[in-house]
């Protein structure tokens, strides 16, 4: 990767996210109000306008390629992967709580909860198995 450069209206990097599937780093600009996206060789692939997010202090990569951005002020918005804007939402804190969310990550889809219980019926299915075979084995059989 080549180093980044600040151009295209971008005058800092305040979080940083790399993406190898794209081939691209997502920088989140707290002081131009917008997430940058580059090429690994530097060069500005498209900006995402913080219009509803005030002073983007992280970002990632989500579902489908979604761009994903944490502001200051407890805000979260997201863009299609082509730039177009989504939604954005604002976190409710619990009272005496500093606001500012100071990064984001995407960890994945966390299955429906009705899947997750076809998920333990056929784990306890597989796991009750095991041990009856094992069992079987103790004894000689």
């Amino acid at each position: 990767m080549a180093s980044l450069p600040l151009d295209g209206g971008q005058v800092a990097a305040t979080a940083m996210h790399v993406d190898h599937t794209t081939q691209t780093v997502l920088i989140a600009d707290a002081l131009s109000l917008a997430v940058y996206e580059r090429a690994f060789d530097g060069s500005l692939v498209r900006t995402f306008v913080m219009d509803q997010v005030f002073k983007p202090l992280g970002v990632t990569r989500g579902p489908n390629g979604e761009v994903i951005v944490a502001g200051l002020l407890n805000q979260v918005a997201r863009w299609e992967a082509d730039g177009t804007f989504i939604d954005s939402t604002e976190l409710t804190l619990p009272s005496g709580v500093f606001p500012g969310a100071g990064s984001i990550l995407w960890a994945g889809t966390v299955p429906e909860p009705g899947s997750l219980g076809l998920l333990a019926v056929i784990g306890a299915s597989l796991c009750g198995g095991r041990a009856r075979y094992r069992r079987r084995l103790d004894l000689g059989g």
